[in-house]
């Protein structure tokens, strides 16, 4: 146990006054254990009777910007002595200067790259497959840049095994819980509510509007949530920027308010400031048809719409408002601002039905279509006409039930944000705020909450705990493959010459050994639910749901640390169970001069216990079997097959065209996607290899032999792969090159393979001239064509690496010229700058991943140094 989480123990920061103790400064710290994260107030009397001083990782969370562009400068630059240009033009209109080469400095602008005097073309001079270039690439530079990278994010490694970042980004998260909290009748302590209006008033846009992410243009969406929650937060509207707000929802059609999409209309009804004929109906009978009915039948929604429409329909057939809505002076205020302010209308007055599909042009990214248009006027005659009072009662009753079903396998966290706030809501008006259920409820909101130096967010999930970890691990060990004996195998000295690095690396397999979901959910058939036990998941192991690629992931960052350390299957099987990992290490110990193994905490094993000094096992055969069992369950079959994320896809995708949330798309179902395919066809590859005589074999030979074609046939016609689940093209393209490289490491590389081929052109066509990186925007995601970022990003620069290199790109100049970018945007002490934001989902919202500028640096650099630069030891 940490030394902080003793200290909780003593303190409750949720019954602590603030208020009264306003004068006494506090210090936030990051509490973490098991994975659990929770950012914590602590006054600083308490911190200093118990010496908890602010630990390296706290300071590096709250002092790295969470999406901040450095100037046109390179901080720690090294000498350019390379032709880095792509260009050989002489146009005086350029913006670099092309009369000669120069060294940069630190103070240099983005035209202090070295260009070639050359004047070939491009084109001609990056495929010039004739080059005879020689590197000068020095190979000590690069090994030390990139020890120093992996020494830094080691030292921000969490006392548990995993590393903790932001995962914000979206804009109408906050406004939820802020909301709900509200309506329930609790309040954020003090300091929460500071940091949450200072984060909400630094993502203002100048128009005055907010987006439905950082990024974003400004919605309706966001920006009325986010006023309601300013307001809701303490904030007067008498405030230039609260002014500003309204004058742009002044600005826009349908009254401003009113063309808010149905998410944010459900919020505003709940909370009074809405009428309930202003929302499309969502009726709760739907969760009353039979599992065999076609496609509508919840059942067959892809899991994030299913569970998010579940607590909504409760609360749309409930029908209920906050009930001091109509005697509290703040909602009235409220109704004023949001109407007669913008529109001219009183609330009273508003046209609510007129305006119940309507979506502001700004929100409307999946417009309705008229098959959506004509089931909303069979259901809005539904509740006028038809409903039944029994059926009604009935179909809240299963909502309900299914609500506390998905509280409860979650641990009160639930599968993401908005579900824990409806969920958490539908709880409170079902059985009051007292109940045992609604405080495990509002325990579990902390660890959503997220502070970075702007302010306090509600992220998009409760972490990306295990995905970071399993990434990074696999970065690191990556490195260490570099070094070989004569035999081929891996040569472990010189990890075990680095202890500190041996240490991250056990740790990182510890946290990923405890994540690890050990059983099945209850009667999960019953509630939708599939296969479980094995599975890993996105964030925690108290969070539970299973997804494909995390599984995979997982796999791959365990058998990276039993390849470095040379197991097979015979050294991993029941027979030699139970073996601890720290035993494989015990014959070598006495070289040490300091066990890097001391200090490594500890949780429990699989039978639940807590001692301080228990061992992990070693993930044996058994367990990874499990794993691979919960990836073969999740495979598609079909021209359209592969592997979606959470489970199979359920039913047909034309599904989409009753798309009800305008926001995003591709919601209705799970699909499949590129990532998701990638990781499991080299987990699966992977773990043939270590397991080669398992009775699954012949599954993971279909299963592949199908799922390679999917990915080919998702190749776009200009040559990259779409991404899904990050921007965009730059990492798309790298998880497919990766999985086709895996099936045939001889035949599937750039000079025998035409798919490869097409698509490291693609990714070479897009390295900037004038710094030899890659940049590449959200906006790829949005519109699904490529669109280039005004600079090159350190994360898009290491996808697109990673491609080139897994595909044997010939230019070797190419390749480093985006080595040289990584090494002159790495920060003094190691670690990289955080740049604009890198993830999305439905391809029409952002969202944070603050651990990528580290991971992907490391497995860049490290795969160069593997693949360029490895080191042969004979045996003895």
């Amino acid at each position: 146990m940490s030394h902080l989480t003793q200290i909780l123990e003593q303190f409750n920061f949720r019954e602590y006054d603030y208020d009264a103790h306003k004068d006494e400064p506090i210090e936030w710290r990051l509490v973490v254990k098991e994975g659990r994260q929770r950012w914590i107030p602590f006054p600083q009397s308490i911190l200093k009777q118990f010496n908890a001083p602010q630990s390296l990782i706290d300071i590096h969370l709250l002092n790295k910007p969470s999406n901040f562009e450095l100037p046109n400068t390179y901080v720690n630059d090294i000498p350019l002595n390379l032709d880095v240009s792509h260009s050989g033009s002489t146009n005086s209109n350029s913006n670099n200067n092309n009369s000669s080469s120069s060294s940069s400095n630190s103070n240099s602008s983005d035209d202090d790259s070295t260009v070639n005097n050359d004047t070939t073309s491009p084109l001609d001079y990056v495929f010039n497959k004739t080059n005879n270039y020689q590197s000068n690439l020095s190979e000590s530079m690069v090994n030390e840049r990139l020890l120093k990278a992996i020494d830094f994010y080691g030292s921000v490694q969490t006392d548990d095994g995993h590393w903790a970042g932001d995962y914000g980004g979206p804009m109408f998260l906050l406004p939820g819980i802020v909301i709900v909290m509200y309506i329930c009748g609790e309040k954020l302590p003090r300091p929460f509510r500071y940091e949450m209006i200072r984060y909400i008033q630094s993502k203002q846009n100048k128009d005055g509007g907010y987006g439905l992410h950082i990024e974003g243009h400004s919605t309706i969406f966001g920006t009325v949530l986010n006023y309601v929650a300013l307001r809701l937060l303490g904030v007067s509207s008498s405030h230039q920027f609260m002014k500003q707000t309204l004058e742009f929802l002044s600005k826009e059609p349908a009254n401003g308010t009113l063309g808010c999409p149905q998410w944010a209309k459900l919020y505003l009804c709940v909370l009074g400031l809405m009428h309930w004929d202003c929302i499309d109906p969502i009726p709760p009978e739907l969760w009353l048809l039979p599992d065999w009915f076609p496609y509508i039948q919840p059942g067959k929604w892809w899991c994030h719409c299913r569970v998010v429409y579940l607590p909504m329909a409760y609360l749309y057939g409930l029908g209920k408002v906050y009930d001091r809505a109509e005697s509290d002076t703040l909602i009235q205020e409220l109704r004023n601002e949001l109407y007669m302010n913008v529109s001219g209308i009183e609330y009273s007055k508003q046209p609510w039905s007129k305006f119940r599909s309507y979506v502001n042009p700004r929100d409307n990214y999946h417009p309705f279509t008229q098959l959506y248009a004509s089931m909303i006027h069979v259901f809005v005659a539904y509740e006028k006409y038809f409903k039944i009072g029994y059926f009604r009662k009935r179909a809240l009753d299963t909502c309900i039930d299914h609500i506390k079903y998905e509280d409860s396998v979650t641990n009160h966290i639930c599968i993401g944000p908005v579900n824990k706030v409806l969920n958490m809501l539908s709880v409170y008006f079902h059985e009051g705020s007292q109940t045992e259920h609604f405080q495990a409820h509002l325990d579990r909101v902390y660890d959503y909450l997220w502070l970075s130096d702007d302010g306090m967010k509600y992220q998009g999930y409760n972490g990306s705990q295990l995905w970071d970890t399993a990434f990074a691990t696999q970065a690191i060990a990556e490195y260490y493959k570099r070094f070989k004996t004569s035999n081929g195998s891996i040569n472990i000295q010189p990890l075990l010459d680095r202890p500190s690095h041996l240490q991250t690396l056990l740790k990182a397999y510890n946290f990923i050994n405890f994540t690890q979901v050990k059983e099945d959910v209850p009667n999960r058939m019953a509630y939708y639910r599939q296969q479980s036990k094995g599975g890993w998941p996105f964030s925690t192991k108290d969070h539970g749901w299973p997804i494909s690629d995390c599984t995979a992931e997982g796999i791959k960052s365990v058998l990276s640390i039993h390849d470095l350390f040379g197991l097979k299957e015979e050294d991993s099987n029941h027979q030699r169970r139970p073996c601890l990992v720290v035993d494989l290490l015990t014959p070598i110990s006495s070289k040490w001069t300091q066990n890097p193994l001391s200090g490594l905490i500890h949780g429990g094993g699989d039978e639940g216990g807590e001692k301080e000094d228990e061992q992990y096992l070693l993930l044996d055969e058994e367990r990874l079997t499990y794993a691979v069992r919960v990836i073969l369950s999740m495979f598609n079959e079909g021209t359209n097959g592969g592997w979606a994320t959470y489970e199979l896809s359920r039913t047909h995708s034309w599904i989409e065209i009753i798309n009800p949330a305008a926001l995003y798309g591709e919601i209705m179902i799970d699909y499949p996607h590129t990532e998701c395919t990638s990781a499991c066809i080299t987990a699966l590859l992977q773990f043939k290899k270590f397991y080669p005589n398992s009775p699954y074999i012949p599954l993971i030979d279909d299963s592949i032999k199908h799922a390679i074609s999917v990915i080919e046939s998702k190749q776009t016609p200009e040559g990259g792969w779409y991404g899904g689940w990050a921007v965009c093209f730059c990492y798309g393209t790298w998880f497919a090159i990766t999985a086709l490289n895996a099936i045939d490491p001889v035949n599937n590389v750039y000079s025998k393979n035409e798919i490869v081929r097409k698509g490291l052109d693609f990714i070479v066509s897009k390295q900037q001239e004038q710094d030899g990186g890659w940049g590449e925007s959200y906006l790829s995601c949005v519109t699904h064509k490529y669109s280039q970022s005004e600079t090159s990003r350190v994360i898009n620069t290491a996808w697109a690496l990673l491609s080139l290199m897994t595909g044997d790109y010939p230019n070797l100049k190419v390749i480093e010229m985006g080595i040289y970018f990584l090494l002159r945007k790495q920060l003094p002490n190691g670690d990289f700058p955080q740049e604009s934001i890198s993830g999305v989902f439905n391809h029409n919202c952002m969202i944070t991943y603050t651990n990528y500028r580290n991971i992907f640096p490391i497995w860049a650099l490290s795969m160069y140094m593997r693949k360029y630069h490895p080191v042969v030891v004979k045996e003895q």
